[in-house]
């Protein structure tokens, strides 16, 4: 069964889950970018975290903010890449850490938001504001891709948009308006995934494990069976989720986000029905099938 409770429970906490999952249409070449969403901070409100702390505005140690905005951002990521959460939080602007409260609960909300493997700015900060006090580092990023019925899908690359405030006498970083927009494989890969995964049905031996799954397909599963010494099998090319007419199973395990991020490829021949593919890390996966 999904774990819709714990899901929902996760997506609350998580903005950032469904901002690294929102894609408009299907690609047809190169790496598309989705819409601009906000990275969100989590709303530790249920958190098993000591709240009797004092606010972080209030927390004897907070390391001195960043001399300008670029560093802000160099020094968080570089500590977020590294797993020093508690130094990391340091530099944290003031309204995000009254949110989050404590050190103890940043490093727990690692265990479910994005973790940044590298981050390569493009060009210089720039600000946004009249006053001077807002700037932003724009640049591509990688991510620990990540799909699950939990979390749903995290992409492996990524343009962060890492957001600057004026603070002490200095910089800090607004996580909470940081934005990030996810990069997809080509999608011509799901239709070639597909077709990996039809032959080896065709031949009556598993898939390489490379190309499905590791939660198990969901929806219709037999017909990779049915399919066993099967005649010629022809597939359409890769359109959305949205276009099919019972995308219920998919959404059920996935969140409502795998309408923006999956791509379907019909197969017709001794058998009609339909293969859906995530694009997990640099590469797709068939991650579950639907009749007709």
């Amino acid at each position: 069964s999904t774990p819709c409770g714990k899901r929902g429970v996760l997506l609350a906490l998580l903005v950032v889950i469904v901002a690294v999952t929102s894609c408009s249409g299907s690609t047809t070449g190169g790496h598309e970018p989705s819409p601009t969403a906000a990275l969100g901070l989590p709303d530790l409100t249920n958190a098993t975290v000591d709240v009797t702390t004092p606010l972080a505005t209030e927390a004897p140690g907070l390391a001195s903010a960043a001399p300008n905005a670029s560093e802000a951002v160099t020094r968080f990521v570089a500590l977020e890449t590294s797993g020093d959460t508690d130094r990391s939080y340091d530099l944290l602007a003031a309204a995000d850490r009254d949110q989050v409260r404590t050190r103890v609960a940043w490093r727990q909300a690692h265990a479910a938001i994005p973790h940044v493997e590298s981050f390569t700015p493009i060009g210089a900060p720039r600000t946004t504001t009249i006053d001077g006090r807002t700037a932003v580092v724009r640049g591509t990023a990688r991510l620990t891709a990540r799909l699950d019925e939990v979390t749903g899908l995290v992409p492996a690359r990524a343009t962060i948009t890492w957001t600057a405030v004026a603070e002490d006498d200095g910089w800090r970083v607004a996580y909470s308006r940081t934005t990030i927009s996810p990069e997809y494989p080509d999608e011509r890969g799901a239709a070639t995934a597909a077709q990996q995964w039809i032959d080896a049905a065709r031949a009556c031996r598993a898939p390489d494990p490379s190309l499905v799954y590791d939660g198990g397909l969901v929806g219709v599963t037999g017909y990779g069976a049915l399919l066993c010494g099967a005649g010629t099998v022809r597939l359409d090319a890769p359109t959305s989720l949205g276009d099919r007419p019972n995308p219920a199973p998919v959404l059920a395990a996935f969140g409502p986000e795998a309408d923006r991020w999956a791509r379907v490829v019909r197969a017709s021949g001794p058998y009609a029905f339909a293969l859906v593919l995530a694009p997990f890390d640099d590469r797709w996966v068939v991650v579950g099938a639907l009749a007709g």
